[in-house]
């Protein structure tokens, strides 16, 4: 019984990575396929961010205050 559900549990989190690796690849190429860069690229940062949010929620994990600190000059030198 345990092995199943660590094997449900295993299986969720792939195809949670997996889908939102997809999403992120087809916004990249909405994006940027034959186009300048523009407000593109910080739409861009705000999708991986937020990808980024919702796999840490969903698989309960606390992002570290260090990786939260680097969003801000993310943010910030995506804006230039």
């Amino acid at each position: 019984m345990n092995i199943s559900k660590t094997y449900n549990n295993t299986i969720i989190k792939i195809g949670l990575i997996s889908g939102i690796s997809l999403i992120l690849g087809l916004l990249f190429d909405y994006f940027f396929y034959d186009k300048m860069l523009g407000i593109n690229f910080l739409i861009y940062i705000i999708f991986i961010v937020l990808g980024l949010f919702v796999i840490s929620h969903t698989l309960k994990k606390q992002i570290n205050k260090e990786v939260v600190w680097l969003l801000i000059p993310l943010a910030f030198f995506s804006t230039m």
